[in-house]
């Protein structure tokens, strides 16, 4: 009987404090989901090797 209870008592420990530090993840550095990371991915890559280039400029030269 004094070990049910024990047990009760670490699974509610365990409990509060799995919650706690999912509370401390959340407030400091939420993890993103995959439609974020995958848009932040694009973004990184666009801004990288694979931009767009940029269009030619037209020179005009009037004769001066």
């Amino acid at each position: 009987m004094l070990k049910a209870i024990s047990t009760k008592e670490r699974a509610e420990t365990v409990r509060t404090l799995k919650q706690i530090q999912v509370m401390g993840v959340m407030g400091s550095g939420k993890k993103k989901g995959v439609k974020e990371e995958r848009r932040e991915a694009a973004e990184k890559a666009a801004s990288g090797k694979f931009s767009r280039m940029s269009s030619p400029k037209l020179v005009v030269n009037n004769g001066k």
